[in-house]
């Protein structure tokens, strides 16, 4: 989900509402690094993970349509292909807790940075 910002013959700047999974690769700003530097003194996540919950880091994140940078050749990202184990019912309920707050969280960060 994003919005377009500005654009420039075949390209657009758009603003994600909700950062995409499979990102290649980031242009950061000295002072958006600087906020990530500040933001991640004790790394406890993924870096993909850290950047996709804006709220952590409270930098918006903007991106181009059609993506500069593309995974290339038929190699597929073994992530997303985890077999779902049965969880019990309050493990559920945590992690859909847990995914609503962050939503949540990282909505208001994308309403502040309009």
């Amino acid at each position: 989900m994003f919005y377009s910002v500005v654009q420039q013959n075949e390209v657009k700047l758009v603003k994600f509402l909700k950062v995409p999974q499979c990102t290649t690769g980031y242009f950061i700003t000295p002072s958006c690094a600087q906020a990530f530097l500040d933001a991640s003194e004790k790394m406890i996540l993924p870096v993909d993970v850290f950047i996709r919950n804006t709220y952590l880091h409270r930098q918006a994140i903007y991106g181009l349509d059609p993506a500069p940078v593309k995974p290339g050749g038929d190699k597929h990202s073994t992530i997303g292909c985890r077999k779902q184990k049965m969880m019990q019912p309050q493990v559920r309920m945590k992690k859909l807790i847990t995914r609503l707050y962050s939503s949540f969280l990282c909505a208001l960060v994308n309403i502040v940075s309009r």
